[in-house]
């Protein structure tokens, strides 16, 4: 029901219902791939022989800068992305930052079946790329009094910071725009584009699969929070497999250890697949019954929040739960975004969307073939 803004409530949080295109998840994603091409060029000039010093002390503090460098290469271009558009990345057009048990649980636990069921399968697949392309030219080691140190933050960089980051521009931006053309083409898309940002072909059929649980978990729940833990446990479960399961197949009973783990982990991996997939599509399910019957059920945990909304010279001040989605060239709707009364980013034409967004895949797609030929860096 609209209320006057006269009847606000006292010290009420406007919320920003602004939001993405398709247009707007090519063109970021484009910009990404070619920051990514051209950026380590500059790099080299600006700070190459400091880096190669670096890395010739210590081959773990080069790793911490270099991802620390690579991260902010992706926040940078999201963040003035959404300034430019008006569009909180998190926030912006229906996501929530949510507290819930139980579907941390399951989210925690349907990452872990996937890399339980998969990661074997990742590894043999990893060999047989590497077999195929060559070795990936891997920086000569050097080992310091302070490597373990640098290998600490090192692991808690990888583990975090895309955990954030990434998915501020996977979830936050590329997904919802690409939700324009329908929730089942956004998230099989958005994941395309996740594996092949990677870099390499032996991380494309892990790194989708992860990329299809994470943003089905967010797009079901529309719970950001969900999808940073998620991305937390996948580069977590990384971390520990490297450091303490690897060591023990070096063993001499190592065949048999890779037959046992193996096989419990497959196992255990396809129940939890099994048990938090039942549970986040019987929770889908139950949200478009109750869209079909028009029905607004509440989430307890869930805050209330407000935008505030211009029409007709008239001004409302409206609950998040009824979020507007993208305008058209007939509205004239206003809404405050950033402390003034703006539109809403509009729908974009298919035509264009759908070249931008082939054009980025078909890009990184290159850009993987060039990297294998030595071609870029």
């Amino acid at each position: 029901m609209r209320n006057k803004s006269s009847d606000k409530p006292n010290k009420i949080r406007l919320y920003n219902p602004n939001r993405f295109n398709g247009l707007d998840a090519g063109i970021c994603y484009l910009i990404v791939l070619l920051v990514f091409v051209v950026a380590p060029y500059f790099i080299k000039m600006a700070i190459g022989d400091f880096l190669k010093a670096v890395s010739e002390y210590d081959t773990f503090a080069y790793y911490v800068i270099s991802t620390a460098i690579s991260q902010f290469m992706i926040f940078f271009v999201a963040f003035i992305f959404c300034i430019v558009r008006r569009v909180n990345p998190f926030s912006g057009g229906g996501y929530k930052a949510s507290w819930d048990g139980v579907h941390v649980l399951m989210a925690i636990m349907l990452t872990l079946g996937v890399m339980m069921t998969f990661y074997f399968t990742h590894l043999q697949f990893f060999d047989y790329t590497s077999i195929l392309t060559g070795p990936s030219g891997e920086i000569e080691e050097h080992i310091s009094v302070l490597s373990p140190l640098f290998m600490v933050v090192y692991l808690f960089e990888i583990a975090v910071l895309p955990a954030i980051i990434e998915e501020m521009m996977f979830r936050g931006i590329i997904m919802r725009g690409l939700e324009q053309f329908g929730g089942l083409f956004a998230v099989i898309c958005s994941s395309i584009m996740f594996s092949l940002m990677h870099g390499n072909f032996g991380q494309l059929v892990l790194q989708f699969i992860g990329g299809l649980a994470i943003g089905g978990v967010v797009y079901i729940t529309k719970n950001y929070l969900l999808g940073m833990i998620m991305h937390f446990t996948n580069n977590a479960f990384s971390v520990v497999y490297t450091l303490m399961i690897t060591p023990i197949f070096e063993g001499p009973i190592n065949q048999k250890i890779i037959a046992v783990t193996g096989s419990f982990s497959i196992v255990l991996g396809i129940v939890f697949c099994l048990v938090s997939g039942i549970y986040f599509i019987s929770m889908l399910f139950e949200k478009e019954k109750n869209k079909a019957l028009s029905k607004n059920v509440s989430n307890k945990y869930a805050k209330k929040r407000y935008y505030q909304m211009q029409e007709f010279g008239q001004e409302f001040l409206l609950p998040s739960d009824n979020i507007p989605y993208l305008s058209n060239k007939n509205d004239e709707r206003r809404f405050v975004i950033n402390g003034k009364y703006r539109r809403l980013n509009r729908q974009s034409k298919n035509g264009i969307s759908f070249a931008f967004i082939g054009l980025s895949i078909l890009l990184a797609t290159v850009i993987i073939f060039f990297r294998y030929m030595r071609l870029i860096k």
